[in-house]
């Protein structure tokens, strides 16, 4: 997997903005499980002024003198796996995260776009995820649950992946 910058952004961002695709396959794999975790900083163990000047010395490249306390989730996950089978190198996203995007059929078995891919913030300076031909890249997606039952896919632009079965809130589809 290349993840890289180029001088040629405009093309490169050009591609991505249209993500269509004539050779990539998505695979989704249920029957794994892997395990997942999330570590996010514990703000009820803090002030919010605490936070806000530990954040700021972090961003001035200050070391602090506590640790910020973190605290993890560890939650159930399955992998992800595209192929690039083209005969030319594709973007597929950026950073460490391919630009998928979840679908679900709802009560009118209808297909309904429930969750976007992460988009970053001008001046990141975030490199594009990219597959060279014949590659493949696997990524872990966190398993949901909810009190809907239903078939689930993911898209990456115009590429589909095969329907797995799963449980998510049906407070996802807006009425």
């Amino acid at each position: 997997v290349k993840n890289y910058r180029t001088k040629n952004f405009e093309s490169l961002n050009n591609e991505f903005q249209k993500r269509q695709y004539k050779n990539l396959k998505i695979l989704v794999d249920v029957s794994q499980k892997t395990p997942l975790s999330r570590t996010d900083v514990d703000t009820t163990k803090m002030k919010v002024s605490e936070y806000d000047a530990k954040i700021d010395s972090l961003n001035a490249g200050l070391k602090i003198s506590d640790d910020l306390p973190l605290i993890t989730t560890y939650y159930d996950g399955f992998p992800v796996t595209i192929y690039n089978l083209e005969n030319r190198e594709r973007i597929i996203g950026f950073g460490n995260n391919a630009a998928l995007e979840l679908e679900a059929l709802d009560k009118n078995h209808k297909w309904q776009k429930i969750s976007n891919f992460r988009k970053y913030s001008c001046g990141t300076g975030i490199k594009y995820f990219v597959l060279k031909p014949q590659e493949i890249a696997t990524v872990f997606e966190p398993r949901l649950s909810g009190n809907f039952k239903t078939k689930l896919r993911y898209r990456l632009g115009n590429i589909l992946s095969n329907e797995f079965e799963g449980n998510i809130n049906d407070k996802y589809f807006k009425n």
